[in-house]
């Protein structure tokens, strides 16, 4: 890795760790300098805001995000499937501090990076993502049809956001460990909004094709995000 692209690596690699401690409001771009082991003006040779670096941390993080699912899908397009799908992003989100705090608009970790309406960059480039696959199991009946696709992928979409808000709703939380709770999520899933019909070996591949396609495309956009923020000096 050239020099000045692994330096901007360990700038975000500080700012992440000092976000997720400190929190926006404290966490100062001499601080992650300090952390980083440079000086505080070489952090503006790269990025010309403390908010466009925060906003490259974040987009850095959904980044990995969706290489995870991309890696799960090309290890078996089965992994498309609405239950296996919600199972592997829920585990992946509740791995990932950052992800988590984006998902649920935490402002305590992410200040005023989370505007009025609750949204981030990252936040909207998640939901890109799962516009994209929403209309991929939808056009491949992956649903049940008992509903309209709108309001089945609008169920289907509260659920799962129910259980990513549920430690904020009650207190310790759902009381059940991370991938009991997972287990749970997907068994919710496949038998209230899954197709009762087993998809062929041929439909699910080209699913995960379609998925895979826009997942790629959606990740090349964050890393280029993250590139030309660190290069726009």
């Amino acid at each position: 890795m050239p020099e000045r692209a692994a330096r901007a690596e360990r700038v975000l690699d500080a700012a992440a760790e000092l976000l997720l401690r400190w929190g926006y409001r404290r966490t100062t771009v001499d601080d992650i300098a300090k952390r980083a082991g440079i000086g505080k003006g070489t952090v503006y040779l790269h990025w010309r805001t403390r908010d466009d670096l925060f906003q490259a941390v974040l987009v850095r993080e959904s980044a990995r995000y969706l290489r995870k699912l991309l890696v799960e899908i090309a290890a078996d397009p089965a992994a498309v499937l609405p239950n296996r799908m919600v199972r592997i992003g829920y585990l992946a989100v509740m791995s990932s501090p950052l992800m988590r705090a984006m998902l649920v608009a935490d402002e305590e970790v992410l200040g005023s990076l989370v505007s009025r309406d609750g949204s981030t960059v990252p936040t909207a480039v998640l939901m890109l993502e799962r516009e994209g696959y929403d209309a991929a199991i939808a056009n491949g009946r992956l649903l049940r049809g008992d509903l309209s696709p709108e309001l089945e992928i609008q169920g289907l979409t509260c659920t799962i956001m129910g259980f990513y808000l549920i430690d904020t709703a009650l207190p310790g939380g759902s009381g059940m460990g991370l991938e009991t709770t997972a287990d749970v999520l997907a068994h919710i899933v496949r038998n209230a909004f899954e197709t009762r019909d087993t998809p062929s070996e041929e439909e699910l591949t080209r699913i995960a094709g379609d998925v895979t396609a826009f997942y790629e495309r959606t990740h090349a956009r964050c890393v280029d995000f993250v590139r030309g923020a660190a290069a726009r000096n």
